[in-house]
C-alpha cells in the first residue's frame, strides 16, 4: 500500500469517524457531567475514539516507512553522503580493492581522484577494465569552454579545470592500453554538458549532481546497487557518453 492509498477517502473517513467518536464522548461528559454513569460512558467512548485515532496514525507512519523502504529497494539506493571526494575515500577504497570487472568514472578534471589514487592505477588495470571520462577542456570552444564556465561557477581561476585535465592525461598516458588478461586503462574526453558525477565499481555505483556555486567534491553523493533501477540507468548514461558520439581518446 502506498501513501496515496493511505490518504484515500476510505482512510480519511476512518480518521473522521474516530474524531467524531471522541467528540461524542466529550459531549456526553459535558452535558451530563453531574451523572457519574454518564461521565464513565462518555469517557469510555472518547477513549475508544482516541485509541482508534492513535492506532490509525501509527499505522499510517509505519505504512509510510514501508513505502519509503520499498522505494529505496526498487531504486537500489543503499547509502547517501553530504559530500564526495576525500570525505568518502574509504568507501571507494573498500570497493576498489575488491574490484574485478569494472571501474568507470566520469567527472570534470578528477584532481582529487588523481591525488588520492594515482599510485593504485597500475594495480587496478591488472584485474579490471578501468575507463575514465574527463571533460574536453576545449568543448565547445577554447575561449567559451564548459571547463572555463565551471571554474567561474566554483569561484576558481579560469584555467584551473583545464590544467587538471591536462595533468591527468599526462600522468596516466603510460598506463593507457589493454592487457592480455582482459584488464585495461583508458581515458577519453567527453563533449557534452556534464550533469552527474558517476563512479561505478563493479556492482555499486556512486553518483551525485553538479550544483552551482560549490566545488564538485562538496556535493551530495549516493550509492546505487546492481539490480536497482538507478544502477542500470547510470551505467547506460556512462556508456552513452563513452561512445564515439560524445567522446574521443585523450
Amino acid at each position: 500500500m502506498n501513501l496515496l492509498q493511505l490518504l484515500s477517502p476510505r482512510f480519511n473517513l476512518f480518521l473522521l469517524t474516530q474524531l467524531l467518536i471522541i467528540l461524542a464522548g466529550s459531549l456526553i461528559i459535558s452535558i451530563w457531567d453531574d451523572k457519574p454513569i454518564a461521565v464513565a460512558i462518555g469517557t469510555s467512548i472518547a477513549a475508544t475514539g482516541g485509541a482508534g485515532l492513535l492506532t490509525s496514525l501509527y499505522y499510517l507512519m509505519n505504512e509510510r516507512r514501508s513505502a519509503a523502504l520499498k522505494m529505496l529497494d526498487e531504486f537500489g539506493l543503499i547509502a547517501a553522503f553530504d559530500r564526495r571526494g576525500a570525505m568518502i575515500a574509504d568507501e571507494y577504497r573498500e570497493r576498489l580493492t575488491k574490484a574485478r570487472k569494472h571501474i568507470d568514472i566520469i567527472g570534470y578534471g578528477l584532481n582529487t581522484f588523481l591525488n588520492d589514487f594515482r599510485s593504485e592505477f597500475s594495480t587496478w588495470r591488472q584485474h579490471a577494465e578501468v575507463r575514465i571520462l574527463l571533460l574536453d577542456p576545449e568543448f565547445p570552444d577554447r575561449s567559451h569552454s564548459l571547463a572555463r564556465m565551471r571554474d567561474g561557477e566554483e569561484g576558481r581561476p579560469p584555467e584551473a579545470t583545464l590544467e587538471e585535465i591536462r595533468s591527468f592525461v599526462d600522468e596516466t598516458r603510460a598506463l593507457v592500453g589493454a592487457l592480455s588478461n582482459g584488464g585495461c586503462f583508458a581515458v577519453r574526453l567527453y563533449k557534452c554538458i556534464p550533469t552527474l558525477n558517476v563512479f561505478r565499481i563493479d556492482d555499486d555505483v556512486f553518483w551525485g549532481p553538479y550544483l552551482i556555486g560549490t566545488q564538485s567534491r562538496n556535493n551530495p553523493t549516493f550509492i546505487a546497487r546492481r539490480g536497482g533501477l538507478l544502477y542500470d540507468r547510470l551505467v547506460d548514461h556512462f556508456e552513452t557518453i563513452w561512445s564515439d558520439r560524445f567522446s574521443s581518446p585523450a
